[in-house]
């Protein structure tokens, strides 16, 4: 940062500042989402049923098919 003889940060270093504020906010939001797709993919497993089932529950796709052949 430049400080003039009076004290006062000249405008490019403020302009400097805010954007680098603005980068580092980006970033942080970023990283915060990503936490949250991680914590969810974490609990995938454990919601519902089990993740890998013998067979379908009612309703869902395969229900019925015919798996004879």
């Amino acid at each position: 940062m430049h400080v003039t003889p009076l004290g006062h940060v000249d405008l490019s270093s403020q302009i400097s500042v805010a954007v680098a504020r603005k980068t580092l906010d980006a970033a942080e939001r970023q990283g915060d989402a990503l936490v949250g797709l991680i914590r969810a993919a974490g609990e995938v497993g454990t919601s519902g049923r089990a993740a890998i089932a013998e067979r379908p529950g009612p309703g869902e796709t395969g229900r019925r098919l015919d798996l004879r052949a």
